[in-house]
């Protein structure tokens, strides 16, 4: 429960900025399945079995950094398979909707 508070309170008080600067969103807060998947990570990572933050990470910041950038690599990795995957399963999925 304290982490999905967490989670909340960075998306409430503005920790994040969720929010893309393309004319056409207006500047609307984008918040994808995926991109919960790496905050929960990272809020996974923050906590010790106690449900107490991390020695490690309040005496050294930069490996909670690390943590980021490593997921930031990970999901750059990802991104042309999981397009290529969506791609495909959209492709027939509607096919097969089509010849109903």
């Amino acid at each position: 429960m304290r982490k999905e508070n967490y989670l909340i309170a960075f998306v409430n008080k503005g920790v994040l900025n969720l929010k893309i600067p393309l004319p056409f969103l207006r500047n609307k807060s984008v918040l994808t399945k995926s991109l919960v998947w790496n905050l929960r990570y990272i809020i996974d990572y923050l906590f010790d079995d106690q449900l107490m933050i991390r020695d490690a990470v309040i005496a050294s910041p930069s490996k909670l950094k690390f943590q980021f950038i490593k997921l930031g690599i990970l999901n750059f990795l990802a991104a042309p398979f999981v397009f290529l995957y969506l791609l495909i399963y959209f492709f027939f999925k509607y096919c097969a909707v089509s010849f109903k």
